[in-house]
């Protein structure tokens, strides 16, 4: 029984309690809150805990309208559409609005092709995403804390490079043209076949381990490394 609680959270059988008085009894045993005050302490912060990055996913949303400015029709998504087909939105948008999360557009279905990024705002144009979006994909990984490891040769083998910031030029960290496999430990990066993110790009998300550049023609061509940010707008 617990006596003049306001919440409590269970996780992997561990109790997290916030409580007004300081009467709590577990199985039948009164517990003195004294024990808690720490913990009490602690869970002041408890609403911060409650996921804030769930909570935004939940709430996000992308608009497309099929004119510049948020004029004509519109299509409203909550989750990833692998093929805007299906809503008989393809190669249509021209522009969008964000709210919470990013949204990656691809110019082909299944996520695949050219993308680009969108973050929580308007985006009255599309620029070279004008008619051309044809699958979505929403932004669910937490961006703090990015960490991507760099590998010299497919396998995960040989040496390698923990990056957790942007890199314009992979020349300071001795890797230019040397990547051959990576693993994400945190976040969501863009890498770059040009210095200063420029060129050919592609999209990684938490999770991902490419054991092999080879197989899609990047081997020895990754020049630069961005970590996607919460204030980014548009990458």
């Amino acid at each position: 029984m617990l006596t003049g609680f306001r919440c409590l959270v269970v996780a992997n059988n561990d109790w997290m309690l916030l409580v007004d008085n300081i009467s709590l009894s577990h199985g039948g045993s009164e517990i003195n809150f004294a024990a808690f005050q720490g913990v009490h302490k602690s869970l002041h912060c408890l609403r911060d805990l409650v996921n804030d990055t769930h909570l935004s996913i939940k709430m996000s949303k992308i608009i497309l309208y099929d004119e510049t400015d948020f004029n004509g029709s519109h299509k409203e998504f909550v989750d990833n559409i692998s093929d805007l087909g299906t809503e008989i939105f393809s190669d249509t948008a021209r522009s969008l609005k964000v709210q919470g999360q990013h949204w990656v557009a691809y110019t082909k279905t299944n996520f695949q092709g050219k993308f680009k990024v969108f973050g929580q705002g308007d985006h009255g144009s599309l620029g070279d995403m004008d008619q051309k979006i044809r699958s979505l994909r929403l932004v669910q990984e937490a961006l703090k804390d990015p960490e991507i490891i760099l590998y010299e040769d497919v396998g995960y083998k040989g040496r390698s490079r923990s990056i957790e910031e942007t890199v314009n030029d992979l020349t300071r960290a001795g890797f230019d043209n040397l990547v051959s496999s990576h693993k994400v430990k945190q976040g969501v990066w863009i890498l770059c076949q040009g210095k200063n993110q420029t060129g050919e790009r592609l999209i990684t998300f938490k999770g991902d381990e490419w054991r092999n550049y080879v197989d899609f023609s990047w081997n020895d061509k990754l020049s630069s490394i961005k970590a996607l940010q919460t204030s980014d707008l548009e990458v």
